[in-house]
């Protein structure tokens, strides 16, 4: 159930407040670009099947935008929940500067919490529903992860579980930077026992985890574009591929003047059209009864 209520203006802009007041913050691309993909996750909260008054768990939410969006348009309980303490923090200021803006009126209820994947400090069968989106490409042992998720979730309990998959995102032309960055990028969160490959598998691992009633579905993007010198998606791309810079270096996947030559070129590769297309799995499952 939506409220009839759009506090996403308002979301939005303490968002847009944030990010002005703390340009040198830690991953800095990451929160900004999760401003401009509201309208995607925004479409998704519309057909989740959450009860009235339901409790759910958002896993790895980092700066809290999935659950604060669930919490100002839901009557709902809405726990975020992410490894990394800074992230937490961040979700819960935002959170609080949007609840004084509308009088503290949400239909929702929302709570911060510093988690662990593998060891949930939660109850068994304490929630309704649980989601984690782009989560499970980083993990290293994503079948414990869905243990502790069945554990959690009630009896009848739906998951919700959103990641990449390399085969699902594709360009032509081809610009042998970002193939080259990519290629370095990916190799690093395989390194760092990742999966960019992690969407084909989550059907199975649900299924070996005890779930039942499973469905999927992809969903893609694509356009034909003009990519042009200060475009906002080739920047965000930059920004990632530099957030990750030292790490790369320091695992010897490219030297550090490989790097700057790369993304040189990189900054290069635009005055161009293109096409480009990427998708995500959406898997959901059911704890049995």
């Amino acid at each position: 159930m939506i409220i009839n209520v759009d506090y996403y203006p308002i979301i939005d802009e303490e968002y847009r407040r944030y990010l002005n007041m703390n340009s040198d913050m830690k991953d800095y691309w990451l929160l900004e670009q999760t401003l401009y993909t509201g309208m995607g996750r925004r479409d998704l909260i519309k057909t989740l099947p959450i009860p009235i008054m339901g409790k759910a768990l958002d896993l790895g939410s980092g700066y809290g935008a999935m659950a604060i969006d669930m919490a100002f348009s839901m009557p709902i309980q809405v726990y975020s929940t992410d490894f990394e303490e800074d992230k937490v923090e961040v979700a819960k200021v935002i959170a609080e500067q949007v609840d004084r803006r509308v009088n503290y009126l949400k239909p929702g209820e929302i709570f911060f919490k510093k988690a662990n994947i593998y060891e949930l400090d939660f109850e068994d069968n304490t929630f309704d529903f649980v989601i984690s989106r782009f989560l499970f490409q980083h993990l290293k042992d994503p079948a414990k992860a869905f243990s502790e998720i069945y554990r959690v979730l009630k009896p009848g309990g739906i998951v919700c579980t959103i990641d990449v998959d390399e085969s699902f995102a594709f360009s032509y032309p081809e610009t042998p930077a970002y193939e080259a960055l990519y290629a370095a990028f990916k190799k690093m969160q395989e390194m760092n026992g990742g999966d960019r490959q992690i969407g084909r598998k989550l059907p199975t691992m649900l299924r070996e985890n005890n779930f039942v009633d499973i469905y999927t579905q992809v969903d893609m993007q694509s356009g034909y574009e003009y990519t042009a010198t200060g475009d906002i998606a080739h920047r965000f791309i930059r920004e990632r591929f530099l957030a990750a810079r030292n790490e790369i270096v320091e695992k010897s996947i490219m030297s550090a003047d490989e790097f700057d030559q790369w993304i040189e070129k990189f900054n290069e590769e635009v005055e161009l059209w293109q096409f480009t297309a990427s998708g995500q799995v959406v898997a959901f499952a059911r704890k049995m009864n």
